[in-house]
Order: structure tokens, then C-alpha cells, then sequence
């Protein structure tokens, strides 16, 4: 893939000045991420900005404990470290969920586009929606939600926001373990995979080979506000 078309794919790149585009084209470089090893990790130095231009990246931290707490999942066009923009230490680990396209824009040209206006303010906005989607995840994460509706939120909202269609229902693209969904959550892996077990029982998933399909995802949202 040209670097022209990885632009076209990035929303901050793609309302950027010509500028701004052909100084990409000149310093950027795409590469292929492969699924599993770290793009960074947290309180590494980085001197690069990732966009995601094909494929899947959750961002992670460790806390106290050394326990593993999954925060994001982006998908085709995000930018994943802005935060850099303030001091390039990391402050989260990054992992392909699958192989992942990558655009890589070296700091010190990406702090040169940070002059324009126009630019900086999507950068701002790109940092604002992970603030809100934080927001949103703190208060699915409370203790007085119940774990199961907790898994079935967080189902809810892989197929919503990366699912694709299928005669049998909405596919979540990538592989989602019990672990990996225990860690979205700060829950044991015994009871999450207990929960996942009585979801299938129930046929509010299919959840074969580490892939989970959404038969209803009306049926799911329906599960989710009712009442104890």
C-alpha cells in the first residue's frame, strides 16, 4: 500500500493540509505489525506516532499487582499515541490483535504539525474520544454491575463497533479469549469463562475456536438494561 492511500485512511491525516501530506509521504513509512508482539510498551521512550491503517491494536496496562488490564480496542485509521506529543515515554503498551498495516510518523515531524491549528485540534479531538470512551468504561465497571452484565456490555460493544455481518449473525473479527476478556475487565478468568459458558447455553453467543458470533445484538443490548 502507497502511503497516499494509508493518508486517506487516517480521519487526522486526511483533513490535513497538502503540507502536512507531503511531509507523510516523505518521512512516513508503513509497516506490517504481526499479531502479538508489542508496537511499545509503557514507560518505554517512543519517538514514533502509529496510526493503524489495516487491522486491530489493543492498548494495555499492568498494574501494581503485575495484572494485565486491556483498556482499548482500535481499529482501521486510529492514531494510537498522541500522548507522546507531551513527552515520548509511553504511558500504556500497545499489541496487534491480528497483523496490522501500520503508518509510523517519526515526533519530531509530527511536533512540526502540531503548529497548524486545524491539525492540533484533531489531534485534541482524537484524545478526547478516548477520554470519553474511559468515561463510559469506568461506569460499566462498577461494582454494583454484575460481571455477567459486564461481558455482555463489553460483547455488546466489540460487535457493535468492529463486527461484520453475516448470514448467521455479527461476527467479532478477531480471536477474543477468556483471558484476554478477563483482563478487559479486571476479572477472574474462572468466572468470566463461567459466564461465557451460560451466554452460549443461552444462545446469546456462539463462541467457537476463540471466535465470538452475535446471533441478536438486539437481544444482547435488551439483556443488558434489564432489571435484576
Amino acid at each position: 500500500m502507497e502511503i497516499s492511500e494509508a493518508i486517506q485512511k487516517c480521519t487526522i491525516l486526511k483533513n490535513a493540509s497538502e503540507t502536512i501530506k507531503e511531509s507523510v509521504q516523505k518521512n512516513g513509512q508503513i509497516v506490517l505489525q504481526e499479531k502479538g508482539v508489542p508496537i511499545f510498551r509503557e514507560r518505554e521512550r517512543v519517538d514514533t506516532l502509529y496510526f493503524i491503517v489495516e487491522g486491530y491494536v489493543v492498548l494495555y496496562r499492568h498494574n501494581h499487582r503485575g495484572d494485565r488490564k486491556n483498556i482499548f480496542i482500535y481499529t482501521d485509521g486510529a492514531l494510537l499515541n498522541e500522548v507522546i506529543v507531551e513527552k515520548p515515554i509511553a504511558s500504556i503498551s500497545a499489541e496487534p490483535l491480528c497483523d496490522t498495516l501500520m503508518l509510523k510518523i517519526p515526533r519530531k515531524y509530527f511536533m512540526d504539525y502540531m503548529e497548524d491549528a486545524a491539525f492540533s485540534r484533531e489531534v485534541v479531538y482524537s484524545s478526547t474520544k478516548k477520554i470519553r470512551k474511559m468515561y463510559h468504561q469506568l461506569a460499566n465497571t462498577s461494582n454494583s454491575f454484575r460481571l455477567e452484565k459486564q461481558i455482555i456490555a463489553k460483547v455488546w460493544k466489540l460487535a457493535r463497533d468492529y463486527g461484520i455481518e453475516t448470514p448467521s449473525g455479527i461476527q467479532i473479527p478477531f480471536k477474543v479469549t477468556i483471558t484476554f476478556l478477563a483482563d478487559m475487565l479486571g476479572a477472574k478468568r474462572e468466572s468470566v469463562s463461567r459466564v461465557m459458558g451460560h451466554l452460549k447455553k443461552s444462545n446469546l453467543i456462539e463462541y467457537q475456536e476463540k471466535l465470538i458470533l452475535v446471533p441478536d445484538i438486539d437481544k444482547l443490548l435488551k439483556k443488558i438494561h434489564e432489571k435484576e
